[in-house]
């Protein structure tokens, strides 16, 4: 079963030592760099490690962004040792159901880097829809809640 769970003092370290493959190291910032990131607005970041069972496979982290009535998904990473086990997937759809919840916004955005087809199929998978704009190689996508 996966479940996301916040980030803290227990499983901090964890998370950092987590890893994508190294042909994927250019889609996505470490972990270690999105928890800094976290540090610099704890009031909107909210980072969250993705479990299965009592196993840390993987880390995703948002920012609520009020003024634009969404949350941005900053960062989306499975380890490499857990990789095409559908981890990715059902952590995106526990992710939806946690925002949908929160209440907040009424949809999520998120960019996926140019050429990175695997996550941009999974976001595509889920429901996001592309927006049809392309800022620094990165394609913007949307999934409405409402």
């Amino acid at each position: 079963m996966i479940n996301l769970k916040e980030i803290n003092e227990i499983n901090y370290d964890q998370c950092v030592l987590l890893k994508v493959r190294s042909n994927q190291e250019d889609y996505v910032y470490s972990n270690l760099v999105s928890l800094r990131k976290y540090e610099e607005d704890k009031q909107n970041v909210v980072p969250l490690a993705v479990y299965h069972n009592e196993v840390i496979v993987g880390f995703v982290m948002f920012r609520v962004v009020k003024e634009f009535d969404c949350y941005f998904i900053w960062s989306l990473m499975i380890d490499e040792k857990y990789q095409g086990l559908g981890y990715g997937y059902k952590a995106l759809k526990k992710l939806i159901h946690w925002l949908k919840n929160d209440g907040r916004c009424t949809r999520a955005t998120t960019t996926v880097v140019e050429g990175n087809e695997g996550v941009l199929n999974l976001y595509y998978k889920v429901g996001f829809s592309d927006i049809n704009e392309m800022i620094d190689g990165e394609i913007d996508l949307e999934l409405k809640f409402v």
